[in-house]
């Protein structure tokens, strides 16, 4: 029998003069124009950055937090600044306890107790320091060329003008409607009539997304930079506005707020220089699927036989497990970070992982062994790694070489769905990472920070960059950016077929239980050949074919830019409206 095949796909954009790539196309637009118009790399991703926090509603927002790797070609290095924000100082671990439900009502994230009416992953309470603006300021001073106003000027005449929703806009809208409706400020801006805004299908006229509340707030942000943002009368409008409403953050809170600065996390893969996002991001498990990789000869392999695709499966539950038990926030619990990228340690760990058929068990390592000095008396496990799928990411590559790779996110899908009356900024919902109920290592505290994925990467030889890499997708993303590397190392691919080519995703245990009887499940993008499918049940897994399109991501939405001898190649998501532009 021959059967039609699916075959998606889309050309690779090529530039001279640089890239962009985002999953929204107007941000993609404007951030080329900054580019044709002579601005650097750091230049168009500021710019992008506002835009699509006014368009992508639903994944990111100028009230949001974010990670970003910046690499600057005239001094060859690589920084990270993390703009994650924090949950206020007036937070405690029994803020949330009287709104606790018994455990027999219904079931919550990692078997957490349930919360009645969400209240910490919705609304006022659930508000933590949006870090978006001190994070993309800090960026800008350091390196920006272009005035800070005239890159915010188009975000802020988008939100004044507004935007017609599309497809993707409506889903999320509806799919998101019992959230968004609570809520009267997210209300007024995002519904008409009280029912989401339709994006014109077949005949139909679309409302448009008008926010000035928010094109106000920019324009404030664009005269009196990040210190008006967390210092100035806006900074007070948006404390006295969550607090209002029965929230916990303060002006205090805003005005103590500072990104971090670092070197992001290093290691190598088979001869390139690897930097992620380091602390509890997606970065160091990473580091740990290549590591393992390392010790196998995958380019000996067919790309999609089941021979592949079982080892990859198997590096990925190694390295989730690892996390699952290893990975917290480090300033609450000890995580050994140094041990878990140690290539001694994968080297250890891939003796022992099951070469031919699923392994039976999942089982920690033991990365301490390579960090001995830091090991604990005693360690709770980490509770949980709430896997979020909510974000964007923006890419922006210039020609002198200096490039940024940034994610930013919201939380959970249109974040806290909470806008302090009159400043339009939809603010990031910090406590939904955390425990609601005392106790445990992840539990809800003053002044804290949670563990996430954003996995922004950069491959690098002999100093320069080759490759810049991200996407959302929550855990998704990490094996996607996995995926991504070994295409274009291993197999050769250039980054719009790297990022174009079918995925895998492999957990083997649950977040809360990591050790126990092997988590048989393996996600397959369903352009996988059947063969390969049917080789990867022989040697047990149990595979889980999934479609990706427009509004469902099962295995996260990656964009890429890459640097040739004939210029610059720019990769999108083949299955979104994400677009790369070459200039």
């Amino acid at each position: 029998m021959s059967r039609s095949e699916r075959v998606v796909g889309k050309t690779a954009a090529k530039g001279q003069r640089g890239m962009v790539a985002s999953h929204n196309p107007q941000a993609a637009e404007a951030g080329a124009q900054v580019l044709a118009d002579g601005g650097s790399a750091v230049d168009a991703i500021t710019t992008m950055s506002f835009l699509t926090g006014v368009r992508e509603v639903a994944m990111n927002s100028v009230g949001g937090v974010g990670v970003l790797l910046h690499h600057c070609a005239s001094t060859g290095t690589t920084e990270e600044i993390s703009f994650y924000g924090r949950t206020p100082a007036a937070l405690a671990e029994d803020t949330f306890v009287p709104y606790l439900l018994p455990r027999e009502s219904g079931s919550a994230a990692f078997g957490w107790r349930p919360v009645r009416d969400d209240v910490h992953e919705r609304g006022p309470l659930s508000v933590g320091v949006p870090g978006h603006v001190a994070g993309i300021s800090a960026l800008h001073t350091r390196h920006g060329s272009a005035p800070w106003a005239d890159l915010l000027a188009p975000a802020e005449r988008l939100a004044r003008s507004g935007f017609d929703p599309d497809g993707e806009d409506t889903f999320h809208f509806g799919s998101e409607f019992n959230h968004v409706q609570r809520y009267d400020e997210m209300r007024r801006v995002f519904l008409s009539g009280g029912i989401p805004r339709p994006a014109g299908f077949y005949q139909g006229r679309t409302i448009p997304v008008v926010q000035p509340d928010l094109s106000d707030s920019i324009a404030a942000v664009a005269a009196g930079g990040a210190d008006e943002f967390y210092n100035g009368e806006l900074a007070a409008r948006i404390a006295a506005g969550v607090q209002a409403e029965g929230g916990l953050l303060s002006a205090d809170d805003l005005a103590r707020f500072r990104p971090d600065f670092g070197d992001g996390l290093r290691g190598s893969y088979r001869g390139y220089r690897v930097i992620s996002s380091s602390g509890p991001n997606g970065g160091v498990t990473l580091l740990e699927m290549l590591n393992l990789a390392e010790n196998f000869d995958l380019a000996a392999l067919p790309r999609f036989s089941g021979q592949c695709l079982h080892l990859l499966a198997e590096i990925m539950r190694q390295a989730w497990t690892d996390r699952f038990v290893h990975v917290g926030d480090p300033d609450r619990t000890p995580v050994p970070l140094t041990g878990l990228i140690d290539k001694r340690y994968a080297s250890d760990l891939a003796t022992e992982l099951p070469k031919e058929h699923r392994g039976a068990w999942t089982t920690p390592g033991d990365p301490w062994t390579f960090d001995p000095a830091r090991r604990p008396a005693d360690r709770s496990v980490p509770a949980g790694d709430l896997a979020g799928k909510d974000t964007t990411h923006l890419l922006a590559a210039d020609a002198d070489g200096n490039v940024v790779s940034l994610t930013q996110t919201l939380g959970l899908a249109f974040g806290s769905c909470f806008i302090p009356r009159g400043t339009g900024l939809n603010l990031y919902d910090v406590t939904m990472w955390m425990n609601p109920e005392p106790g445990t290592p992840n539990s809800v505290a003053p002044w804290v920070k949670q563990v996430g994925h954003a996995t922004p990467t950069l491959l690098l030889k002999d100093g320069k960059v080759v490759a810049a890499l991200g996407a959302p997708g929550g855990r998704r993303v990490v094996t996607a950016m996995f995926q991504t590397v070994i295409n274009i190392v291993d197999f050769g691919m250039d980054v719009a077929e790297a990022i174009a080519a079918p995925r895998l995703h492999c957990e083997g245990a649950a977040p809360s239980a990591p050790v126990g009887p092997t988590v048989a499940d393996v996600l397959v993008d369903d352009r996988v050949p059947a063969e390969a499918l049917a080789d990867l049940t022989r040697r047990g897994h149990l595979v889980r074919q999934c479609r990706e399109t427009e509004t469902q991501s099962f295995l996260a939405k990656p964009l890429g830019v890459q640097y040739t001898d004939d210029g610059l190649i720019g990769g999108a998501d083949v299955f979104r409206r994400s677009l790369a532009i070459g200039v």
